[in-house]
């Protein structure tokens, strides 16, 4: 039996960014694991009065004052005060876990709070969802380095979500690149799934027919290879290729295009008017570029030559925020601000399924969750071309056309010019949208699951 304690500052109540959705997906893809129970300790904003889903899992919610951010900023000091409290550490205690996985480092010291009123040792998990020391900076760069260095040092094992993550925390984090005497902990690459409830809606029709997306991932001795470059995932490849070989050329009814029968390009591009931005509007995520980018398409008429409506979805409303939205606003006054937070599910079939071209504006992100759920209605992604800066480009890969890597740190009219080529060529968008949603629905939250339980097992055989 497997009885996990996941500790994570933010959850189901509230839930602001890709990190309270990403911890939801593990939780409910564990809790179906057989002979796996989870206890989650999570923190929740004073005041909120929604209600919150556990899937399965038991809920432990400690009340915050500070709400929103997971920077330095974040109330990591009084989500571990009050987890230190005598109620939590006897709820702990009662389910008495056999490990224990907590998210980013700022779920260190939570873990670190209940840690004693465990009878027994555990072995600790590190689940670094974002590397924010390479974001951070100022008086909280300090901190977060530190905390994300004892978090290495206090765990059994490491899990990220990119190798580029990987290697900066090995080579940048971890005290012991700094010591020939020091012994490091394994550290794990495990790619983001798409979550089920978008696995399970049928692609939109107008990729042409997808049977092939339920290719099965490929297993090996140690569990499921889901890094990029693993012979698991070449001969993934492999077989996408083969199938797309035979099918991506999407025929028209009767196999032919006529005068009054569009090409499945022209279906794709009619049915699709929206230019897409959907981060989370702080600074760190950069969505002043897709603003520059917007203004540059809209001076030289390239929004209305393509009949695109520019979308931004983001429900923070600070002041930064707010500038964001009224750049937006001038530059494109017919363009569309959702903000309010939309779930995967409202996401997708609202935004995504009429989404021509998904720009994730940041020149680094751990992952990029919106980028793979995009991919699953068929909305291809651009993103940063740097090696490793964007994580989804580890399962995402651009050599497979399955996203379009460019630099979006040049000027906005180079950039322009490169997405106006894009968009020109009907034929490859249509390619990379059918592509990235074979690739996105072929790597599900139950194989993600049945990975991080093969790290768990590693971690407690060791730890014995």
């Amino acid at each position: 039996m497997h009885r996990i304690l996941f500790i994570t500052l933010e959850f189901s109540a509230a839930t602001f960014s890709g990190n309270g959705v990403y911890a939801q997906s593990q939780v409910r893809s564990l809790t179906q694991l057989p002979e796996t129970e989870v206890l989650v300790l999570s923190a929740k904003p004073c005041g909120h009065t929604g209600s919150s889903q556990a899937w399965g899992a038991q809920l432990l919610e400690l009340e915050v004052s500070r709400w929103g951010s997971l920077d330095a900023s974040a109330p990591f000091d009084e989500f571990a005060s009050k987890a230190g409290g005598s109620t939590v550490r006897q709820k702990v205690a009662e389910f008495d876990p056999s490990v224990c996985l907590f998210v980013d480092w700022s779920s260190l010291p939570a873990w670190e709070a209940v840690r004693p009123s465990l009878t027994r040792g555990i072995p600790a998990i590190y689940c670094n969802y974002r590397v924010f020391s390479r974001t951070e900076t100022g008086e909280g760069l300090e901190l977060v380095r530190r905390l994300e260095a004892e978090s290495m040092e206090k765990s059994a094992a490491t899990v990220v979500l990119s190798a580029s993550d990987r290697d900066y925390l090995l080579q940048n984090v971890s005290r012991c690149a700094a010591s020939d005497s020091g012994k490091q902990s394994p550290c794990h690459v495990l790619l983001c799934a798409l979550r089920e409830e978008l696995n399970s809606l049928p692609p939109p029709p107008d990729l042409g027919p997808l049977d092939f997306i339920q290719i099965q991932g490929m297993k090996a001795s140690n569990g499921l290879i889901c890094q990029a470059g693993s012979p698991g995932m070449a001969a993934l490849e492999g077989m996408a290729e083969h199938e797309l070989s035979h099918s991506c050329e999407c025929p028209s009814s009767g196999g032919l295009t006529t005068a009054s029968s569009p090409s499945p390009a022209q279906l794709f591009q009619t049915g699709r008017p929206y230019l897409t931005c959907c981060v989370r509007l702080a600074r760190e995520k950069e969505p002043e570029r897709f603003v520059a980018l917007v203004e540059q398409l809209a001076k030289d008429g390239s929004l209305q030559r393509h009949g695109l409506t520019p979308v931004l979805v983001g429900a923070t409303n600070d002041s930064f925020a707010q500038g964001i939205k009224l750049r937006l606003q001038s530059a494109a006054p017919r363009s569309i601000l959702i903000e309010r937070f939309m779930g995967p599910q409202e996401l997708a079939t609202e935004v995504f399924s009429r989404t021509r071209l998904n720009v994730h504006p940041c020149t680094y992100d751990a992952f990029g969750m919106t980028i793979v759920e995009a991919a699953s209605m068929g909305a291809p992604s651009i993103v940063h071309s740097h090696p490793g800066a964007v994580g989804a480009a580890d399962l995402l890969q651009a050599s497979n056309h399955e996203v379009v890597l460019e630099n979006l740190a040049a000027e906005p009219p180079t950039l322009a010019s490169r997405v106006v080529a894009l968009l020109d060529d009907g034929d490859k968008i249509l390619l990379v949208a059918r592509r990235a949603a074979v690739r996105a629905r072929s790597w599900t939250e139950a194989r993600n699951a049945l990975e991080l339980l093969h790290i768990i097992k590693q971690a407690t055989a060791c730890s014995a």
